[in-house]
């Protein structure tokens, strides 16, 4: 958000939805999906993504990375 980039969570796991919940006989831990699933990122992918844009995506997730 900060480099105006539109990325956002991209999982809930099934058994923790609300209909997953109200469907479920049993209520189970997943401790690795739901790790997984909190660190999962939906980056920008889009069918008019221009290659600017890629590469602006890229250079923001490096330098992210670069930082940590």
């Amino acid at each position: 958000n900060q480099q105006d980039i539109h990325a956002v969570f991209h999982y809930v796991p099934l058994h923790t939805s609300k209909m997953g919940q109200q469907l479920s006989a049993q209520t189970r831990s997943l401790p690795v999906t739901e790790s997984l699933s909190e660190r999962l990122l939906r980056l920008p992918l889009f069918y008019e993504i221009t290659t600017a844009q890629q590469d602006r995506v890229v250079d923001q997730i490096e330098k992210f990375f670069a930082t940590r």
